[in-house]
C-alpha cells in the first residue's frame, strides 16, 4: 500500500510531466504555425450554412472567391481601383480600431495624473 510520501511523490511526478509537455507543445508551436505574409483574407461573408464569400489577397492582387463544402471558386478578379478600395477600408478600420485603444491610454494617464496631484496637495497641506 502507498503512504502520503509515495502519493505525494507521485503527484509531483504527474504535476512535472504536465508542466513539460505543455511546455514542449508550446515550444514547438512556435515552428508549427509560420505567418503566411503572400495570402490574406480580407473580408468574409457568410451566405448560407456552408457557402461564403471572401475577398482574398494574393501578393498584391484581390480575387473575389466563393466556397462551400464542395469546391472554392475565383469569380472574379477585383480591379485596381477596387482594390484600392478595400486597402483604404481595412485602414480606416484599423484606425479606428485603435481609437478606443488611445483614449484610454489617455483617460488612464490623466487618471494617474489626478491622483499623483491629489496626493501632492494633501502634502503640502500636511
Amino acid at each position: 500500500m502507498f503512504g502520503v510520501m509515495e502519493w505525494i511523490r507521485v503527484i509531483a511526478v504527474l504535476m512535472l510531466i504536465i508542466f513539460l509537455a505543455n511546455y514542449s507543445l508550446s515550444y514547438l508551436n512556435r515552428f508549427m504555425t509560420k505567418r503566411n505574409t503572400q495570402m490574406k483574407i480580407i473580408e468574409k461573408l457568410v451566405i448560407g450554412k456552408n457557402s461564403t464569400l471572401s475577398i482574398i489577397q494574393v501578393c498584391s492582387k484581390y480575387y473575389l472567391v466563393s466556397s462551400n463544402e464542395n469546391k472554392s471558386e475565383i469569380i472574379k478578379e477585383l480591379a485596381a481601383e477596387e482594390a484600392a478600395a478595400i486597402q483604404l477600408e481595412q485602414k480606416l478600420v484599423q484606425e479606428a480600431r485603435e481609437i478606443p485603444r488611445a483614449l484610454a491610454v489617455k483617460n488612464k494617464t490623466s487618471f494617474i495624473f489626478q491622483r499623483i496631484v491629489r496626493k501632492a496637495e494633501k502634502r503640502k497641506k500636511n
